[in-house]
């Protein structure tokens, strides 16, 4: 089935759709497009997508107004509705709001969206603080604890003993569903704060190779696992990088709209995963190209007045501590003996202070373009 609209109803798309219980949709499967199965299961499938276009029906009447995000029961006079139309008959037909599971969850006043919402956070949907805690986990380590993030499976029973999922849920609950509390609790727990190093010589199982000790160690958050930073991480990292304050909520506000507008630029010509921001993936050479030579990147490191590189250069009192300073800045640790003691000599063969500046800029260019300041280790 593929969605249309009515003369009062915005078409939306359903391909790939997430819905609050952390379920993922394969569109193409749902149609019932392959070749393995039989009957009964292309019927399961058909039975799959109505119920999620029964879960997508409770935001048809949702419009954008300039006041933000309203409910809409009718629109120039004529009732709206969730309507999907068939690609093959092109008929169309009215999807009414339904849920899955537990209809009894839901109550009968108020928006459908309110609906929904008081259904997805019952205090017996498991499920719902279980997805929050697993895709909050998958934000702050780039893995999710349970994969695939937006395919959760139904929850262990009441009586199984409870694991990760069901502690940091139920934590997440009792305090009013606080977010900012979620992430303290993530943050400060033993596997966050653990290294991405791993020391081989440490024992291991007879008979276990170190790269399978080490993939098992992994599974079991061992080590912290080493992941590419997200484009707006990446962008936050570059600004910050060039500037000796911290740019947060209580900066000016002009700074605070610069990063803004900034950081709406760079993710747009960086690529923007969307959905897909968990998966594994690698860097492109567009991206590394833009790194290396985009304007951004190039007035992040330029030598003016209030720039990370300006003040670096002309306050450090000897050039191991400005090696030292731009370490501290770019990659949060200070610099082995190899690495201080090339970029010194590079700095003591710079000439006068202009020349001075210049290498302060390669320098950060440098490490703002190393392997390890796009990573989250």
């Amino acid at each position: 089935m593929a969605l249309g609209a009515s003369p009062a109803v915005d078409p939306v798309r359903s391909d790939g759709a997430r819905h609050d219980l952390g379920h993922r949709a394969d569109d193409r499967e749902a149609r019932g497009e392959f070749h393995h199965g039989g009957v009964r299961e292309r019927r399961d499938r058909r039975e799959q997508t109505r119920g999620e276009n029964g879960l997508a029906a409770f935001y048809g009447q949702a419009r954008q107004t300039i006041v933000g995000l309203e409910d809409k029961t009718q629109v120039d006079g004529k009732p709206v509705e969730y309507v999907v139309e068939d690609r093959k008959t092109q008929e169309q037909r009215v999807v009414q709001p339904a849920v899955p599971v537990h209809p009894e969850w839901m109550p009968i006043s108020g928006s459908r969206r309110q609906q929904l919402a008081a259904w997805v956070t019952h205090p017996e949907n498991r499920q719902f603080e279980r997805a929050i805690a697993n895709r909050m986990w998958a934000l702050l380590f780039g893995r999710a604890y349970l994969e695939p993030v937006d395919d959760l499976r139904d929850a262990p029973p009441p009586t199984a003993p409870p694991d990760l999922l069901d502690i940091l849920g139920r934590d997440f609950r009792e305090h009013g569903c606080d977010l900012r509390r979620l992430i303290q609790v993530i943050a400060a727990s033993t596997p966050f704060r653990l290294s991405s190093e791993w020391d081989e010589s440490r024992l291991v199982p007879v008979g276990e190779s170190p790269e399978t000790a080490l993939q098992r160690i992994q599974q079991e958050w061992g080590v912290f696992p080493l992941i590419r930073l997200r484009p707006e991480q990446v962008i936050g990292s570059l600004l910050q990088s060039s500037s000796i304050q911290t740019i947060d909520q209580n900066s000016h506000f002009f700074v605070r709209a610069k990063k803004f507008f900034q950081q709406g630029d760079f993710v747009r010509e960086y690529g923007d995963l969307g959905e897909n921001e968990l998966q594994d993936r690698g860097g492109t050479i567009p991206q590394r190209l833009l790194l290396m030579n985009g304007n951004l990147a190039a007035e992040a490191m330029e030598a003016k007045v209030l720039s990370a590189s300006k003040r670096i250069a002309m306050r450090a009192s000897t050039n191991e501590k400005v090696v030292e300073a731009a370490y501290l800045v770019c990659l949060t640790r200070r610099p082995t003996s190899a690495e201080s003691a090339w970029f010194v000599q590079e700095l003591d063969d710079s000439g006068d202070q202009f020349g001075k500046q210049r290498a302060v800029e390669d320098l950060l260019w440098s490490l703002m373009n190393s392997t390890e300041y796009s990573w989250n280790h």
